[in-house]
């Protein structure tokens, strides 16, 4: 049996190339940087690596999976485009793959990301763009959009079926009916440990109840007064009392005056950003739980998940590093899918 290659952990990508000193100071625009870094920039042989604390050799992968920053690209972002800074990051990683000869890159951004730059930097690619929800993936009940390239290398590989018609396949043996209502499953007992955590973060006094728990009161005023807003608006709009919708969901982070942030009349669950913590079922009055968040992610949270995946449970992890991972990782089905449609069409080329 071949033994798998020792894993690296090199930190900053930014440091892999021979720009470092540029890219990272202020003396020229970010397309200037960008510009350097593709057409003079060298790929340097070896990295500071955190896992071994030590200056360790970078070698290219024989294929690479990667979401670059989207704060430049989303509308909940700064929208910078190729003024903001983190384009750089995504240019110096393909600077990496192109000096490499890398045979497949899936990339992942949000839709507004320029398919037209990707080319420009991966000259030696051949690359392929796709539209993808979680809907595409078995995962019609939650929002997060993206662009996703499968792109190949014409000098070292070649793509030999139509991953356009892979894609449409899987999407259709993937559909499923899933609504809101259904990514709700946390037990009592977690219910309540988020619920007496709340109340100490904020200061509230835990309260004493039956269940089904109302956690209405762990909210705090302004997140009181968005979701009596959304009611009123909900009510004006179906005639119907929001609490008897069990698939009706708020985004309590986004003050409903300025944005409006709910599943109507989508249906489905707004995105998780990194602040997505209260997201808020009126019919439950309460918010979803940290492992019902890391489900909709695609992470094993519940036994059954884990079970269906054929791993472990994921570990428990502070409300940082949830919110971290939730808010800035691919959806995980989402991204499988689309790397096993590429590893599936894409082949090296003869030597």
């Amino acid at each position: 049996m071949s033994k798998f290659p020792e894993t690296h952990f090199f930190p900053d990508v930014l440091d892999i190339s021979t720009a470092s000193a540029i890219v990272k100071g202020d003396d020229f625009t970010s397309m200037e940087k960008c510009t350097f870094v593709r057409n003079t920039a060298m790929i340097v042989p070896t990295a500071h690596c955190i896992r071994h604390s030590a200056l360790c050799p970078l070698q290219g992968p024989d294929a690479d999976g990667s979401g670059s920053p989207c704060w430049d690209w989303s509308a909940c972002g700064k929208l910078g485009r190729l003024d903001g800074k983190t384009v750089v990051t995504f240019a110096t990683w393909a600077r990496f793959h192109v000096w490499w000869g890398t045979k497949m890159l899936m990339h992942e951004n949000v839709p507004g990301f320029f398919v037209w730059f990707a080319r420009w930097h991966l000259r030696t690619f051949s690359v392929c763009q796709f539209d993808v929800s979680p809907a595409d993936s078995g995962f019609p009940l939650i929002e997060r959009a993206r662009q996703y390239l499968i792109c190949v290398n014409r000098t070292t590989a070649e793509i030999r079926s139509d991953p356009y018609v892979l894609f449409d396949y899987v999407k259709q043996q993937l559909a499923s009916q899933l609504m809101p209502k259904d990514a709700v499953f946390a037990e009592p007992a977690e219910i309540r440990a988020e619920e007496i955590k709340i109340c100490q973060v904020r200061g509230k006094e835990v309260s004493i109840h039956s269940l089904p728990p109302d956690l209405y009161y762990t909210l705090s005023l302004a997140e009181q007064r968005y979701v009596h807003h959304l009611n009123t608006m909900y009510m004006v709009r179906t005639g119907r009392r929001p609490e008897l919708d069990k698939d009706l969901v708020y985004n309590l982070v986004d003050n409903p005056e300025n944005r409006v942030s709910w599943s109507v009349p989508s249906g489905q669950i707004p995105t998780l950003r990194r602040n997505s913590a209260r997201t808020y079922y009126p019919s439950l009055r309460r918010c979803l739980t940290s492992s019902e968040r890391l489900a909709l992610m695609g992470y094993p949270s519940h036994w059954a998940l884990a079970a269906a995946c054929g791993s472990d449970e994921i570990a428990r992890m502070s409300a940082t590093e949830l919110s971290f991972l939730v808010g800035n990782a691919m959806h995980m089905p989402t991204a499988t899918m689309m790397w096993t449609i590429g590893l599936a069409c894409v082949h090296p080329k003869a030597l």
